[in-house]
């Protein structure tokens, strides 16, 4: 590997996987390809059965590449092996299911390199499918700054697009292995209670959208989000705004009151639709899901 400019920090990046050999590869090539060029790249195989071993041997010539086995503990233990095994000054995730365009790295690190730098960095997706054709990507508001009021109410930084300083890694400790889902929700919240993130309002990665993939487990995902909101209000109440702790909670409630009322339980859905209200009636949102659930019955979504 070619001598690397002293201006640029060795970044690792961590891609857990499981069963995923049919994608890994083009996720490698991605990141291997990479303009940035000072990189390690730690694989962690979260005991895969399929020939996981075999994609990363292929592209093991590249002595940036670190293949490392586990026995199967779930995606929380595997990412932070990754961490673990790092030596990166900054630490960046990419999931073996995503793709990240080529200047991504280069055009986030030196959002790092300023007097006062940011605990995180995330930029924009695009969505496509496990063919490789585009998909439409709903529009959603994303903040930079000191954001964790706006974040409290909804996760809108996208994981394959983070980059976070070890510092801060560090500071408030890895990802939350007693979680098996929105561990990065989690995550984020921790930092932003002590540090500014940065927003780049530009793609920089594309997230896939497929059969097999784990966000699909919505109830789980609800499930795990509220446990995660009420662990952290009592841990940081003082770091919340009164307000923007109800907001977050009313569109909390909507959420699942959609979801709900999406799979056909109308009693759950009403359940959560008045306790929403009871936080914040002013939001539109609110209003209208309620709106859409008032008027009849709506097809069943697993």
């Amino acid at each position: 590997m070619a001598e690397q400019p002293a201006e640029q920090p060795l970044v690792t990046v961590v891609t857990a996987t499981y069963d995923m050999a049919g994608l890994l590869g083009e996720t490698m090539d991605a990141v291997l390809g990479q303009d940035y060029r000072n990189i390690e790249y730690i694989v962690v195989d979260d005991g895969s059965r399929d020939n996981t071993a075999e994609v990363v041997a292929a592209r093991a010539r590249d002595p940036r590449v670190r293949y490392v086995h586990q026995e199967n503990a779930g995606q929380t233990r595997a990412k932070n092996r990754g961490i673990e095994e790092s030596t990166g000054e900054y630490i960046a995730f990419c999931d073996a299911d995503d793709v990240w365009l080529p200047h991504k790295l280069s055009t986030q690190i030196p959002r790092f390199l300023v007097e006062d730098p940011p605990g995180l960095v995330y930029a924009d997706t695009v969505f496509f499918d496990e063919h490789g054709n585009d998909l439409p990507t709903p529009h959603c508001e994303r903040f930079g700054g000191r954001i964790l009021g706006k974040l409290l109410i909804d996760n809108f930084i996208p994981f394959p697009t983070t980059v976070v300083s070890r510092k801060v890694i560090d500071d408030l400790g890895p990802f939350d292995e007693r979680r098996s889902m929105a561990i990065d929700y989690e995550m984020w919240l921790r930092i932003s209670t002590r540090y500014w993130i940065d927003y780049v309002p530009e793609v920089l990665a594309r997230y896939r959208i497929w059969s097999g993939q784990m966000s699909h487990r919505r109830a789980e995902r609800l499930d795990n989000a509220f446990k995660i909101m009420i662990e952290f209000q009592e841990k940081h109440a003082d770091a919340i705004d009164p307000i923007d702790l109800r907001k977050a909670w009313g569109y909390a409630f909507t959420t699942r009151a959609k979801f709900h009322n999406r799979n056909d339980r109308p009693r759950d859905a009403s359940a959560d639709f008045l306790r929403a209200f009871a936080r914040w009636p002013f939001s539109r949102r609110t209003w209208w899901e309620f709106a859409a659930f008032a008027l009849g019955p709506r097809p069943r979504v697993d």
